[in-house]
């Protein structure tokens, strides 16, 4: 991708820059991006000519991708987790643990 208006990978370079600077606020949430490469130029946004011989480049690139592969066990494995919001406190009176999460993304 060489035009400056499909280029993400300066703003992908950005963004991970401001990440990597705010590591102490946000350590452990995990950022991916995805690339295909083309041979020779991409095609335009609007060609929808190009649209199934996009589809089986990115099929072809991302069927052995270690970066899919992840991206996939994290979002599976997000749906088993949950922050804390609090610690959790004992209630001695009814022998019970009360838990108060942050659940952002149900």
């Amino acid at each position: 991708m060489s035009s400056a208006n499909t280029n993400g990978h300066a703003y992908w370079e950005d963004y991970m820059n401001h990440v990597r600077a705010n590591l102490k606020e946000n350590p452990k949430k995990p950022h991916f991006r995805l690339d295909v490469e083309f041979d020779g130029r991409a095609p335009a946004l609007d060609d929808i000519t190009k649209i199934e011989n996009l589809k089986a480049i990115a099929r072809r690139e991302f069927s052995q991708s270690k970066d899919l592969d992840n991206l996939a066990r994290c979002a599976v494995a997000s749906l088993f987790y949950f922050e804390l919001e609090s610690s959790p406190t004992y209630n001695r009176e009814i022998t019970q643990f009360q838990v108060k999460s942050v659940t952002d993304h149900l």
